[in-house]
């Protein structure tokens, strides 16, 4: 499943999570490093708030889709 893509029109990242059941969440082609990885939703919505910060465009569906499935 994917929550957003790199398409250099709203978003510089591309953020997935795996299926295989062990729920991890990745933001594939990280500009910080190769590949950045976590269990838990407010992990990775912390590491895409310093994407921002950085000026890498996160688009907010990206957020909202993610703290609706935290519910």
């Amino acid at each position: 499943m994917s929550y957003c893509r790199n398409n250099s029109i709203d978003s510089d990242v591309y953020v997935i999570k795996t299926c295989d059941g062990n729920k991890y969440y990745y933001v594939c082609f990280c500009s910080f490093k190769k590949s950045f990885s976590c269990k838990t939703i407010k992990s990775m919505i912390s590491h895409l708030r310093k994407h921002q910060k950085n000026g890498d465009k996160v688009p907010d569906r990206t957020f909202k889709r993610l703290k609706e499935e935290d519910k």
